[in-house]
């Protein structure tokens, strides 16, 4: 699999299942109660823009993800800032740059609204 075979797009609520078994292959832990929390929040909130993507293969099958949201002024935030706080890799296509493809294309979206700062969670 090479970086052209992988389609990055934004996320939408038929991703959950790919996005819970990733998530699973990776932490050794089913947490659909987690990702059904954050579904909720970054695909349906109105307090925040959600900018969520997956990446998959030509075939359709989800390989990795990002989670993360653009405040614009919310909360008492004076300056527009994002948040990445969940990244996901299939540990099947990991070292093939997917996690770096999805790091370039979230980013992208802030320089339209030119963003002040993103902050990744540890």
């Amino acid at each position: 699999m090479s970086e052209s075979d992988i389609r990055i797009r934004l996320m939408k609520d038929d991703d959950f299942d790919a996005v819970v078994a990733i998530d699973e292959k990776v932490t050794s832990a089913a947490r659909p109660e987690y990702y059904e929390v954050k579904f909720e929040k970054i695909l349906k909130s109105t307090d925040s823009l959600p900018v969520s993507l997956v990446a998959e293969k030509d075939d359709g099958t989800v390989v990795g993800f990002v989670m993360g949201e653009l405040y614009m002024g919310q909360y008492g935030i004076f300056q527009d800032q994002a948040t990445l706080d969940t990244i996901g890799i299939d540990p099947d296509c990991e070292h093939k740059g997917i996690g770096q493809q999805l790091m370039n294309e979230f980013v992208e979206h802030f320089s339209v609204v030119r963003l002040g700062s993103c902050m990744v969670h540890r």
